[in-house]
């Protein structure tokens, strides 16, 4: 099943209380566009399901366990000055994919681990990864056409940690 956003949505759980959404086939995604910009997504098991950020800014996605989408955990897809802070993005084809032109956008502090590529950034500019724990993927970070900073990160235990080829500027520390 698939979920579009038209509007701006803040979702969290209250005290003691567990919030899961699980899809029920493989295709299943919450896909936020430019209308739910500024949306708010924090503490939510979402499991059997892929968030994708397509023509969106300003969506954060916090502390949130993301596990087993078929596709991507996350894609960000012509999209700017979003925050995908605090999760585990585990058990998908791509832990984090950043492609399409997108600009500025933060993946900092994330657990991401047994992926085919924990972080995939493609034709993309300005973004930055930092602080991050990528492990036990296919490829820990793999980029092309790209420029970012990659800061901080754990990147061990993977078949190949780091692939970069044909990127513009790239800032590795």
């Amino acid at each position: 099943d698939t979920f579009s956003l038209d509007k701006a949505l803040n979702i969290f759980p209250v005290p003691d209380v567990d919030v899961n959404w699980i899809g029920d086939n493989q295709d299943s995604k919450l896909i936020f566009s430019n209308e739910s910009s500024g949306s708010y997504i924090a503490d939510i098991n979402f499991v059997n399901v892929g968030l994708l950020l397509n023509n969106t800014s300003g969506i954060s996605i916090y502390y949130s366990n993301i596990s087993n989408a078929f596709d991507n955990g996350i894609s960000i897809l012509n999209s700017s000055d979003n925050e995908i802070i605090g999760n585990a993005i585990y058990d998908s084809n791509i832990g984090v994919l950043i492609d399409e032109g997108s600009v500025s956008n933060e993946v900092s502090n994330n657990l991401i681990y047994n992926n085919s590529k924990g972080i995939c950034i493609l034709g993309s500019d300005n973004n930055t990864v930092e602080g991050n724990i990528i492990q036990n993927n296919s490829f820990g970070v793999y980029s092309s056409d790209s420029g970012y900073e990659l800061n901080f990160n754990g990147i061990s235990g993977n078949i190949i940690d780091l692939h970069c080829c044909g990127n513009k500027t790239t800032d590795i520390d």
